[in-house]
């Protein structure tokens, strides 16, 4: 595929998926969350850096229920994490390392989990990786009212609260700064630094 071919293809994704997300409801609420899904597709190694900013979550709010939705090839770091309430799997599409079944499938995917996660009942989502549109998607079919990612093209409009992604930061200290969303109730502006959040 050719370089102007593969450009095309993302500038028509991401008209399709900033028409998407338009769809869903944007929630202004930003009481102290009750139960939380943290959704992480990611193999071991970014799941471990999850652990820093997750116990920081768990120690601002101790009443909090905290899931954590992965993949099953990355939820084993993560176990027997005490921070966690609950673990949840889903074989999220591109990270399996297998061959598609189809064009569709993600999304026929995509909408029976967003049945299956709405009657959970979460109040706040976190999409822990900065380019997940799927993950972010999810939240949204799931009709969590409060989605927490990173302002990323892609993503952007299915978030209710969009942080700045820094490439020049740790991957832990990036988790650590979107999880302190759900916990301190900043509202970020797109493009702007953790420290003017409010």
């Amino acid at each position: 595929m050719t370089t102007d071919a593969r450009s095309g293809r993302q500038h028509i994704r991401l008209v399709l998926l900033r028409a998407a997300g338009a769809t869903y409801r944007k929630s202004s609420r930003l009481a102290a969350p009750r139960s939380i899904l943290l959704i992480r597709p990611d193999h071991l190694g970014d799941m471990l850096f999850l652990t820093p900013g997750l116990h920081a979550l768990r120690q601002a709010l101790p009443a909090a229920r905290i899931t954590l939705l992965g993949g099953p090839w990355g939820v084993e770091a993560v176990r027997h994490n005490p921070d966690l309430n609950a673990i949840e799997t889903c074989v999220f599409p591109g990270f399996e390392r297998q061959p598609k079944e189809s064009g569709l499938a993600p999304y026929r995917l995509l909408s029976a989990t967003g049945r299956v996660l709405r009657g959970a009942d979460y109040d706040a989502a976190v999409i822990l990786r900065f380019d997940h549109w799927w993950g972010a998607w999810l939240a949204a079919a799931a009709g969590i009212p409060r989605r927490i990612g990173y302002d990323w093209p892609e993503t952007r409009s299915f978030l209710t609260q969009a942080l700045p992604y820094r490439s020049d930061r740790h991957e832990v200290e990036q988790n650590a700064t979107l999880l302190a969303a759900p916990r301190t109730g900043y509202r970020c502006r797109p493009g702007s630094d953790t420290l003017s959040c409010h």
